[in-house]
């Protein structure tokens, strides 16, 4: 959002978590934090960054070629038990295979 913060330090944000959340005293009083961050509506999401930071590292140290032959011998078997299925049929040729098998079945 943009626009004056005094407009918005006028009002409760229109949505509560991350910086923005308001704390309640004992005595049953709201107390708000002004900082730059009290209209910031949402908590950075830390494990999905961690998570995918992980993920980089186990895909590299597999490699790329390795990956990529794997999944093409999962294109390759995929391919070779459609063309057995009767009523299914297959609308590319298998000698240039890639990461989609268009096919329709009968009826």
């Amino acid at each position: 959002m943009l626009g004056p913060k005094e407009f918005f330090d006028s009002s409760y944000p229109y949505q509560i978590g991350g910086g923005n959340l308001p704390y309640i005293t004992r005595n049953l009083d709201i107390k708000r934090f002004y900082t730059e961050r009290a209209h910031d509506h949402g908590t950075p999401n830390a494990m999905g960054a961690i998570a995918i930071a992980k993920a980089i590292e186990i895909l590299e140290a597999l490699g790329r070629d390795r990956i990529a032959q794997y999944e093409h011998s999962l294109v390759e078997f995929t391919y070779t038990r459609l063309r057995l299925i009767p009523g299914v049929k297959l609308h590319i040729p298998g000698d240039n295979l890639a990461h989609v098998i268009p096919f329709d079945i009968d009826g």
